[in-house]
């Protein structure tokens, strides 16, 4: 991944008619990073593609009705889903993935555990605007 500037000097040394190899040399890059990224149209900040495979994205729902009725209590939520759901992870996984917070701008594993009308959310609560 390149931040936004070295991608702004990598398409100015292409444009001017540097050579991949050339420009991997002077920006220190892989010479296939700098010939994906010259054929970037724009650039793109880096976000990690969801996951489905984690072990709490088989509660999602459960989670996105549960956790407001026991006001987002990580422990209270961790209990239940060992002691009915037989869930096997981590309380920490829990607490960081079900918090009243929103989420963040860039993709997270659970970023897609609770969404409402496109908005993204954890465990049901919109984030806010």
């Amino acid at each position: 991944m390149i931040q936004r500037e070295r991608w702004e000097e990598l398409r100015r040394l292409r444009a001017a008619g540097v050579g991949i190899a050339e420009i991997a040399r002077q920006l220190e890059l892989d010479r296939k990073t700098v010939r994906r990224w010259t054929h970037q149209a724009s650039w793109q900040p880096y976000q990690r593609a969801a996951r489905s495979d984690t072990l709490l994205a088989a509660h999602a729902e459960y989670l996105r009705t549960r956790a407001p009725e026991v006001e987002y209590s990580a422990r209270i939520l961790y209990q239940e889903l060992r002691q009915q759901r037989g869930y096997t992870g981590s309380y920490e996984t829990v607490k960081r993935n079900c918090s009243p917070r929103p989420v963040s701008t860039g993709v997270t594993s659970m970023s897609t555990l609770a969404r409402d009308a496109g908005a993204a959310t954890r465990c049901g609560v919109p984030r806010a605007a």
